[in-house]
């Protein structure tokens, strides 16, 4: 009999041993399906879409045509991206105005890439004036728009102004920059009379530009201030006055070209002005597209903030930068401001922590599901059992937690073509290489 127990807790034994394991195997099996269908879900709420490779043409072709930003990896390939921008612009007759800091590769990218259909303003071909061949009305709202904050020029300097371009005209001379900077302010008078004796003033005309000089005569100083500082801060790209092939923003736009102006430093904040002041003039009449390399935007840019801040419909502004966040000198408003005006944002890698972190708070969180598996097991012998008796205690816990959709240190170990493109219009992260 007791033969006949221990054969049958045997088999029973082997019995359960076998169960157990095949159980330990289903449990394995659904335990992995679940692992893959979490994995598949947090893909899914991750949103990020993986592609092996696109060119810098699919990547950014229409990067000129709307709001967009580019902001890390190196100085050439935010050059590409930008160039094949430019090239889509073209082929729809979009004029676009670059204004960069130096950056001479640009230059090269785009002057070889579209030739004749590019002016490139720089010390080497210094053909810019802000007002040569603009209507008197548009030089003065320039000049007013651009001095008003820095110099305190009233509205009452529009007729001095207005007169001071009628006496330039009446000479045989062009309202230039040079020549408004040059101006014998404290001799205007004698000047229009001067204009007068010579027959080349009518003697109403003559007295209708005094007049005109005598109704801003109180801000002579200061015109004659902003004329100078704007001249110095432009004197490496400013045409002489005998170049009759001057260009500047309206011009190009007027013509449907590509304009590119090198300022030097982001520290010329009144070149700066009157750049943006003459885009503001010329989108009122034509859409164009205003693209910023390396500009920073500190607290002496007020004019230019408000500009990329405002998201124009007629100017679309294209931002491309080594780091965005320093770029914006830490102003987290205006970081996420450009950022959220912007429909196609490429970021590339940041080697700064800390933009790296903004950049990775930017592009959001996700809903991410995560399982912990617990097991425990106890055993007990007793009797004339060949097998011990075995108490198993498992259980899988699922927790959701918010986690950045790309991570900071994920942003820092970026390679240099390996970039994340958000696009706006289709709500869509993609990762990809460029090729």
């Amino acid at each position: 009999m007791n033969l006949f127990i221990v054969i049958m807790r045997f088999f029973i034994g082997m019995f359960v041993a076998m169960w157990n394991g095949m159980m330990n195997i289903i449990n394995r099996l659904i335990e992995g399906h679940n692992k893959r269908v979490i994995e598949e879900n947090n893909r899914i709420s991750r949103g990020v879409i993986e592609d092996k490779s696109i060119s810098s043409v699919q990547a950014f072709d229409d990067g000129c045509t709307r709001n967009s930003l580019i902001s890390g990896s190196e100085e050439f390939i935010r050059a590409e991206l930008v160039t094949e921008a430019v090239k889509y612009a073209d082929t729809l007759r979009k004029p676009v105005i670059i204004i960069h800091e130096s950056n001479s590769q640009l230059e090269s990218y785009i002057y070889n890439s579209l030739g004749n259909t590019t002016t490139i303003i720089n010390s080497a071909n210094p053909c810019y004036d802000p007002f040569r061949e603009l209507s008197d009305e548009e030089i003065i709202k320039i000049i007013l728009e651009s001095s008003k904050i820095g110099y305190g020029v009233k509205d009452s300097a529009r007729y001095c102004i207005r007169g001071i371009i009628r006496c330039l005209r009446a000479a045989g001379r062009e309202p230039t920059l040079r020549s408004l900077a040059t101006c014998p302010y404290r001799d205007l008078y004698g000047k229009v009379d001067s204009l007068v004796s010579k027959g080349k003033l009518s003697h109403e005309a003559g007295e209708g530009i005094k007049s005109d000089l005598m109704k801003g005569q109180d801000e002579y100083a200061k015109l004659e201030s902003f004329f100078t500082d704007l001249l110095f801060q432009s004197e490496s790209i400013v045409a002489s006055n005998i170049n009759r092939n001057a260009y500047n923003v309206i011009k190009a736009v007027n013509e449907r070209k590509i304009l590119v102006i090198d300022i030097g430093s982001s520290l010329n904040t009144l070149l700066l002005d009157v750049l943006i002041n003459s885009i503001k003039l010329i989108m009122n009449r034509s859409y164009l597209t205003l693209v910023l390399d390396g500009i920073t935007i500190d607290t002496s840019h007020e004019n230019l903030k408000r500009f990329v801040c405002a998201n124009y419909k007629k100017c679309a502004v294209t931002y491309s930068t080594s780091d965005l966040y320093a770029a914006t000198c830490g102003d987290e408003k205006l970081f996420y401001t450009i950022i959220g005006n912007s429909e196609k944002n490429i970021i590339m890698q940041h080697q700064s922590a800390v933009s790296a972190d903004k950049w990775s708070k930017a592009i959001g969180y996700y809903d991410k599901t995560e399982s912990s598996y617990t097991y425990s097991k106890g055993k007990t012998k007793g009797g004339i059992s060949l097998f011990p008796s075995y108490s198993v205690n498992e259980a899988t816990n699922y927790t959701m937690k918010r986690e950045e959709i790309v991570k900071t240190d994920q942003i820092q170990r970026m390679q240099n073509n390996e970039v994340y493109i958000f696009d706006r219009s289709q709500n869509q992260l993609l990762h990809t290489y460029l090729l």
